[in-house]
């Protein structure tokens, strides 16, 4: 079981500045992912820093789903809270969330963009397992939590 919570970090480029960020086993998560899947995260908008989507958010990928009990939901989107860049495919198991993959909206891929919403999964399992309520601690996703 994974431990998930809200930290903070600071820019690279600037120790004073602080953000928030989801901490996977005390590690920022976009760091993870930045580190997992270095050639996806080096173009386009995924070179940039992510801000945490925490909140149930409407976008075009929530009917894409296989499964009833799967949901697509985004985890990282611009600073302005406009562009969702980053989502996770999870399912509930009884008192668990487990992430079981991340992908990215090819739209924001910089010049070789798509020009629609696509979503590219990243090859790679997520596999992460959080206890319902540290979950709840983080992200308020009602529908999901319920």
């Amino acid at each position: 079981m994974h431990h998930i919570a809200l930290g903070q970090c600071h820019l690279p480029q600037d120790k004073q500045a602080i953000y928030q960020d989801i901490m996977i086993n005390d590690k920022p998560l976009q760091a993870l992912l930045k580190q997992s899947y270095r050639a996806e995260f080096s173009q386009g908008r995924y070179r940039e820093l992510f801000m945490p989507i925490l909140r149930s958010k409407a976008h075009p990928f929530e009917q894409q789903t296989n499964n009833t009990n799967t949901v697509i939901s985004p985890i990282y989107g611009c600073q302005d809270d406009c562009c969702i860049y980053v989502y996770v495919e999870l399912i509930r198991e009884n008192t668990s969330i487990v992430w079981q993959r991340f992908a990215i909206d090819s739209y924001y891929f910089g010049e070789n963009r798509n020009q629609t919403h696509q979503l590219v999964w990243l090859k790679k399992q997520a596999d992460y397992c959080f206890q319902i309520d540290s979950y709840a601690q983080v992200f308020n996703h009602a529908d999901i939590i319920r």
